[in-house]
C-alpha cells in the first residue's frame, strides 16, 4: 500500500471482523477511525461519501486486474507484473534505473502473488544473470523496464 491509503476497505462497512491482517515493513504512522464515528462523518459530509464510493470503485477496478493477472497468467508474467506494479507504485527514477526501496523476502513477494518461494528465487535469479534487475534484502533496482515491458507481454 502507499501513503494515504486505507486498510480494511470493507471494514467501514461491516462489522464482522476481518478476514485479513496487514503487517508495515517499512516505519508507518496509522490512523484509526472507529466506524460510527466514520458513518456520522460520512453522513454529516456527503463529499466525503462520494470520495468513499470512487476509492471503493478503483478498488474495485484493481482487485479484479490482480484476480485477472493471477487467474490468466503463468508465474513469471506475474512476477514480471508485480515488479512492474511495484515500480509504478513505489519506484524511484534515477540514472535511468528503477530503484524499489522495500524490503520484501522472497517469502513474501511469493505470497503476494501466488507462489511458491522457490519459483520466486529461481525467477529472480535469471533475471539477475539476464541483468534485467538487482535485489537484495532492502531493495530492487529494475535496470532495464523496457524490457521487462516487454517479456511481461510475450506470451
Amino acid at each position: 500500500m502507499k501513503t494515504g491509503e486505507m486498510f480494511p476497505h470493507t471494514g467501514f462497512f461491516n462489522q464482522n471482523p476481518y478476514p485479513a491482517t496487514a503487517e508495515a515493513i517499512i516505519d508507518a504512522n496509522l490512523l484509526a477511525i472507529p466506524v460510527q464515528l466514520f458513518e456520522r462523518l460520512m453522513m454529516s459530509t456527503p463529499s466525503i461519501a462520494i470520495k468513499m464510493m470512487r476509492v471503493m470503485g478503483d478498488k474495485i477496478r484493481e482487485l479484479k486486474e490482480k484476480l485477472q493477472v493471477l487467474s490468466g497468467q503463468d508465474v513469471k508474467h506475474r512476477v514480471l507484473s508485480f515488479l512492474l506494479q511495484l515500480a509504478e507504485q513505489h519506484g524511484d527514477m534515477k540514472e535511468n534505473k528503477i530503484t524499489i526501496n522495500l524490503p520484501m523476502t522472497h517469502q513474501e513477494f511469493a505470497n503476494a502473488i501466488g507462489t511458491t518461494r522457490e519459483s520466486i528465487n529461481r525467477l529472480l535469479n535469471q533475471l539477475n544473470k539476464d541483468e534485467l534487475l538487482k535485489i537484495d534484502r532492502n531493495r530492487i533496482v529494475i535496470i532495464d523496464l523496457e524490457v521487462l515491458k516487454q517479456q511481461r507481454e510475450l506470451k
